[in-house]
């Protein structure tokens, strides 16, 4: 039924891009000889429509379709297309409404149904619908580029420079969604993907649009558009799209958990799962337990969150996710480290925040359903449970103490964002260096009275130094007063010269989680 289910729906949304497609043309070219394909077109969506009506009253009998409510509503509402297909006042006055209804009001709500019916499935794999639903998105992004270039054809000139823009955010979106999904995608996933693009029917339409999106970055990108007449060009991205189409048919066999090749994924990019039910095994259970966003939680909440759980170790250097990305996974650090940073158009990278054990990554893009405002990659090895996007949404929706705990999460992270700015502005080099190695030193110590004498450097020098908004030889000089004053620095290890040496550097955030604070052990108070 879950097959099906997803067929059918792939069926409808994949007719829907088409017609979105094929009116933008008619509309854009304003040419006569397009109105007989979108007219066939339009016959086409409503008779898949029908299909669709008439499974979702069988689906509506069981319990193994969710979210069957909110796909009557879509449903509903493309039976509503009739008032938005041209020859009506509605999209005669305002063409581009149509393109904005048909992406936002129907195709976008779709996916998302697609997406929650397959991860809230037992049979699926979960890791595998996550990068299904890349794949999804990815196709989203070409179609919506073949309707932003065809309504552009007439209505829009080649060089409009808001077309050039949105035509080349649309593109980085697809790259991005395509690195995505061929990094997630198990065996089998690559395996369909391969099998679908490496044919000789849609190879070369492919190889024709990479050229141009490539030219979009340089001069001569307008007369490479205006080189192609308008409906080569639907033709080409209609190729495409067929093969994409073809390519989600055969994905959607590679959902089911106890497919033989589903579960192994590509060595290059999937770790080891640690063993333990739905691979969270009960050391880490316990962790998560006494996590804020767990806190409070009934058992049964919180073993349906462990049901949906990933764990998976990542190599230092991956990237977890990048800027403007659409989330798909809820992540949380188990041990080691993740950056979060933005970079400029010239490739300058200004890292914001380092998180560890026990941080979620960026929840909030994720609770309010929106892209990323910043790149994540692993700085060092590092452990990671995670969870469907779409999963932790809808239980925040049905379980308020889920919902509180994620707002307290995403305070407490605006908090210590705004910790760091106001570290970096109103400290010197010294006192940065020395706030991160007291810092450092305390976390490695577990916050016991008796405290190390020594720190390890979490990871790169190059890294602390970003981190801390200064150059690597600042922080290298810096590093040598340190030494002046007797702390014995080799490599990435720090040895104090004594105890309390580094507690001139402490401030009221430090002196609320050390054990040593307010005691006969603490070699002064914090104002």
């Amino acid at each position: 039924m879950i097959k099906e289910a997803l067929i059918l729906l792939g069926d409808i949304v994949h007719q829907v891009q088409k017609e979105r497609g094929d009116t933008a043309l008619f509309l854009g070219c304003q040419d006569i000889v397009f109105s007989g394909e979108m007219i066939r077109q339009f016959q086409a969506t409503d008779q898949i429509l029908a299909q669709v009506k008439e499974a979702a009253q069988r689906w509506a009998k069981t319990d193994r379709i969710k979210s069957i409510d909110k796909l009557n509503y879509r449903l509903k509402k493309i039976a509503s297309l009739g008032q938005y297909r041209p020859g009506t006042e509605t999209i005669a006055n305002q063409p581009y409404q149509i393109i904005h209804f048909y992406t936002y009001d129907i195709i976008a709500p779709l996916l998302e149904i697609m997406v929650e019916i397959a991860f809230f499935d037992t049979g699926t794999d979960s890791h595998c619908v996550s990068a299904y639903s890349n794949f999804l998105q990815w196709k989203e992004r070409v179609g919506r580029e073949r309707a932003t270039r065809a309504l552009g054809f007439s209505s829009v000139t080649g060089d409009d420079p808001e077309l050039m823009e949105e035509l080349k955010a649309l593109i980085i979106e697809q790259g991005t969604y395509h690195k995505t999904f061929v990094a997630m995608a198990s065996v089998a996933q690559q395996d369909c993907l391969d099998e679908v693009f490496n044919t000789s029917d849609s190879a070369p339409a492919d190889k024709t649009i990479e050229t141009v999106h490539q030219a979009l970055n340089k001069s001569g990108a307008v007369a490479v558009l205006e080189s192609m007449s308008a409906d080569r060009w639907y033709q080409l991205m209609t190729e495409k799209m067929n093969a994409l189409y073809q390519l989600e048919q055969l994905l959607v066999g590679t959902l089911v958990q106890n497919s033989s090749s589903a579960a192994e994924h590509s060595s290059a990019t999937v770790a080891c799962n640690i063993p333990g039910s739905s691979g969270v095994n009960a050391q880490a259970e316990a962790f998560l337990k006494t996590q804020p966003f767990f806190w409070n939680l009934k058992d049964s909440l919180f073993a349906r969150l462990m049901q949906a759980a990933h764990t998976r170790v990542y190599k230092k250097g991956k990237i977890l996710f990048l800027e403007r990305e659409q989330p798909t996974r809820f992540y949380i650090i188990l041990e080691g480290w993740v950056k979060l940073y933005k970079s400029s158009a010239s490739g300058e990278e200004t890292i914001l925040q380092m998180l560890s054990s026990g941080d979620t990554v960026v929840g909030s893009a994720v609770f309010l359903n929106t892209p990323y405002p910043l790149s994540a990659q692993i700085a060092e090895t590092a452990t990671l449970v995670s969870f469907p996007a779409s999963v932790i949404c809808q239980l925040i929706r049905n379980n308020n103490e889920l919902a509180v705990n994620m707002l307290n999460n995403i305070s407490l992270r605006s908090q210590l964002l705004i910790q760091q700015v106001e570290m970096v502005r109103l400290k010197s080099a010294t006192e940065r260096v020395g706030w991160f190695l007291l810092k450092t030193l305390m976390a490695q110590s577990g916050h016991n009275k008796t405290a190390k004498n020594s720190i390890r450097l979490p990871y790169d020098k190059a890294v602390i130094a970003s981190y801390l908004d200064m150059k690597p030889e600042t922080f290298s000089r810096t590093l040598k007063r340190f030494r002046d004053q007797g702390f014995h620095v080799e490599n990435d290890t720090i040895i104090l010269p004594g105890m309390g040496r580094l507690c001139g550097y402490c401030d009221r955030d430090i002196a609320a989680i050390c054990a040593r604070s307010n005691t006969a052990d603490c070699p002064g108070s914090v104002d």
